[in-house]
């Protein structure tokens, strides 16, 4: 099975948070499966201005797997072609940029469920948005 064509994209074109003390943060989720001392990538992550310049994101735990670990890569990405949140990809459709790949490891021997939870902001964007990420180990 392959996982990187499970990997979710975020495009940052996510200008539509404005989170003030008392706001409520919108929750995307996602789904993966993997088998047990697999690393598997959970959530691609990148962002861009509209003359195509890379936006890195930030990511914060909100809450941490509880029998595996997570670890952050940087990566080079192609914007895609085609919708994104808010907006469009405009010219920028092809572009690389710098963005961040997040991976879920089991802990050796686990099967189950774990689940996690992470804020994603980007350089320049007021919001934030939230991720929570369910993977089932068999």
């Amino acid at each position: 099975m392959k996982f990187s064509n499970r990997i979710s994209k975020f495009i940052a074109a996510v200008l539509g948070y404005s989170i003030s003390a008392c706001a409520t943060v919108p929750v995307k989720e996602y789904n993966y499966a993997t088998v047990p001392n697999t690393k598997v990538p959970t959530l691609e992550l990148y962002g861009f201005r509209r003359n195509c310049e890379a936006r890195v994101p930030s990511i914060r735990y909100i809450e941490k797997p509880t029998s595996g670990t997570l670890s952050v890569k940087p990566k080079e990405m192609v914007i895609a072609s085609g919708p994104v949140s808010i907006g469009s990809v405009g010219d920028c459709a092809g572009e690389t940029v710098m963005g961040k790949l997040l991976y879920y490891t089991p802990a050796e021997e686990f099967k189950g469920i774990d689940e996690f939870t992470v804020d994603v902001t980007f350089p320049g964007l007021a919001g934030v948005a939230r991720k929570k990420v369910t993977v089932n180990v068999r």
